[in-house]
């Protein structure tokens, strides 16, 4: 689970492994999952990264006009 503990307590998620977004990408924690591959924004690097490491195959877009509302893959 990605989780941004600045903005969502992350108390009642501790059953899940919880990966934390940088601080320079707060909202990376927006993701879509699909089966075993996982949508999200091509500028949230560091967070892609953590989610390969996961073994997750990425498929990355720049969706930085929706980010500029707020708003994220899902």
């Amino acid at each position: 689970m990605l989780i941004n503990p600045a903005w969502v307590d992350p108390q009642p998620f501790e059953a899940f492994q919880q990966i934390v977004v940088p601080n320079e990408e707060p909202f990376a924690a927006n993701i879509l999952r699909i089966a075993h591959r996982v949508c999200m924004h091509a500028g949230f690097e560091q967070t892609r990264q953590q989610v390969e490491h996961l073994g997750y195959d990425v498929e990355v877009t720049d969706i930085s006009e929706f980010l500029k509302a707020e708003a994220g893959v899902t």
